[in-house]
């Protein structure tokens, strides 16, 4: 544009080259100048409080219980709590998290947290602004030495990606869990922390999937998990009542047969669980007892099961393994899941166990005879 706007005949059309390469000079030192603000802004915000006196002292300004005997009675916790978290996270965390829970819970987290899991495990949480939340509500909600357990016996990052989860579903998962519980809960932490989200998030109250964690072994649950989906085993929790999901309850004793049994839960539970609809699944583990159910899977296999299941009236199955015919159902089931490999054969079957089935449904009395 100035080339254009001086003709060639003026004594000044010789400065215009000059005037450019200033003007693209001045255009890079500014752009040069932003990018070095930003990074020193970037690396100052990355400084811990221990390399800003300012900033560690307009903490203890703002936030008088850092400065209270409860606090300093344990100095090198707090030292090493401000040589790791980042200038102004803590701060607003600090913001966040209610003076009077803070009061309370900083100086025993301090006493009883070690000091290498508050490093590891809690400061990554402070430096996350995006957990700061989940972490305000387990300050709140969960009892500090709970709290203090939970850090001192989670792996570096697991602890991460379950608070990811928005909402509280976690927090009441935690505060429902027992006492004794807590190491059973920690286990499927530190394992499959991913896999476990995907369970909470897909299941359908707080309450059962901490009777999960309650009644049930953790192995047993980590070989589920690694053998069936997070959400199949969501949506089996969905068709039971919380007062089914206790010592008592049939699932419950049902995956206690399971304890001690690597192969035959990841062999053939799991992908029975995967195969056959989680209704279905429900209401076999209802009605038959765990001995039964067990003892078919384990002589036809998940996929003959799943193949009878659904070329076979599920009442009727049901009928004939729980009355007199139950051991002529268990050895004849591997025969009739070969048979039901050809299609018109399985639709037959299906067919005339249906209408069997509705006939025993009309009469009961035939029903009784049978038995």
């Amino acid at each position: 544009l100035a080339c254009c706007a001086i003709p060639p005949s003026s004594p000044t059309h010789n400065l215009v080259p000059h005037m450019v390469a200033a003007h693209d000079l001045q255009t890079s030192c500014l752009m040069w100048l932003r990018c070095w603000l930003h990074d020193a802004q970037m690396r100052w915000a990355r400084r811990s409080y221990l390399c800003a006196p300012w900033a560690s002292a307009k903490l203890v300004l703002h936030n008088p219980y850092m400065a209270s005997p409860g606090v300093l009675a344990h100095p090198f916790q707090v030292i090493a709590l401000l040589k790791n978290c980042e200038v102004g996270k803590l701060d607003l965390f600090c913001a966040a998290c209610p003076a009077a829970v803070m009061r309370d819970a900083l100086p025993q987290l301090l006493r009883h947290v070690e000091r290498q899991q508050l490093v590891s495990v809690l400061v990554p949480l402070l430096n996350n602004v995006a957990l700061h939340a989940p972490l305000v509500s387990m300050l709140r909600r969960v009892d500090v030495l709970r709290l203090a357990d939970i850090l001192n016996g989670t792996l570096p990052g697991k602890l991460d990606i379950l608070l990811r989860r928005p909402g509280e579903t976690v927090v009441d998962i935690t505060c429902a869990v027992k006492d004794d519980r807590v190491s059973a809960m920690l286990a499927l932490v530190n394992h499959a922390p991913d896999k476990l989200l995907d369970l909470v998030s897909n299941c359908p109250g707080p309450e059962k999937a901490a009777a999960f964690v309650n009644f049930v072994e953790p192995e047993v649950v980590i070989w589920l998990l690694d053998s069936a989906s997070p959400l199949c085993l969501a949506q089996l929790l969905g068709y039971f009542e919380v007062a089914e999901l206790q010592s008592d309850g049939a699932l419950i004793c049902f995956l206690e047969h399971l304890d001690g049994e690597r192969r035959l839960t990841k062999s053939i539970v799991g992908p029975f669980l995967l195969l056959v609809k989680p209704a279905v699944v429900a209401q076999l583990v209802q009605e038959i007892t765990a001995e039964q159910l067990l003892r078919v899977l384990s002589n036809v296999g998940p996929h003959g099961v799943a193949r009878i299941l659904e070329n076979t009236n599920v009442d009727l199955i049901i009928r004939m393994w729980t009355g007199s015919l139950e051991s002529l159902v268990v050895f004849g089931a591997a025969p009739l899941s070969a048979i039901q490999k050809d299609c018109r054969a399985a639709a037959t079957i299906k067919q005339v166990t249906d209408s069997i089935q509705r006939c025993l449904s009309s009469f009961p009395q035939l029903a009784l005879c049978s038995s």
